[in-house]
């Protein structure tokens, strides 16, 4: 039996930050769109476990495409919730909600100022705890932190190789695609707001 849903931010209840920075830098300044995209991506993986001021990150963007480190900033930082944030509000009381999510800290301040997270039992952000996903030690103490057992966790990932290491471990899983697809697939589990 499923007692807790666990989601991912970036991807499930918002969009991808890195997606939508690199699509605003290219419409704006010209700049391949997937080029920046991956340095963003690949750069960002040693920020998503510290949870020091992440100027450099910033800086080394900027540079590269010639634009404002402030500018870096604010684009990535902003981040903006889908209509699954408020379908999850719905599940409260169901099952248990949290969070699991690889983030920088500027982006994990900005989700806890902008948005009321108090719906969530708990919530894992890799800045915070050391561990970035895919590895095996964060969904491990995300069962630790909260009591659980992997078979009674629903984990939501937008990316594939996330997924793996929380089914190897025993993790129920499910790849986002979309909203209705959730829905759709939670609904099957007998997790809805009906």
């Amino acid at each position: 039996m499923i007692k807790a849903v666990i989601f991912d931010w970036g991807g499930v209840l918002s969009p991808c930050n890195n997606r939508a920075a690199a699509k605003h830098f290219a419409e704006k300044y010209g700049v391949i769109e997937e080029d920046i995209y991956k340095d963003m991506d690949s750069l960002e993986d040693e920020f998503n476990v510290s949870n020091e001021d992440n100027s450099a990150y910033y800086r080394e963007i900027g540079s590269k495409y010639n634009i404002k480190p402030e500018e870096v900033k604010s684009v990535l930082n902003n981040v903006p919730v889908w209509d699954v944030f408020s379908y999850v509000k719905t599940l409260k009381g169901k099952v248990r909600l949290l969070v699991l999510s690889n983030q920088m800290k500027p982006r994990t301040d900005a989700i806890k100022n902008d948005n009321d997270l108090s719906f969530f039992d708990n919530t894992f952000f890799s800045n915070e705890v050391g561990i970035m996903k895919p590895d095996k030690r964060i969904f491990q103490l995300v069962l630790d932190k909260s009591d659980l057992k992997a078979d009674e966790c629903m984990f939501i990932d937008d990316c594939e190789r996330n997924l793996i290491p929380a089914r190897e471990l025993g993790f129920n899983t499910i790849l986002f695609q979309n909203y209705n697809q959730l829905k759709e697939d939670l609904k099957k589990l007998g997790i809805n707001n009906d």
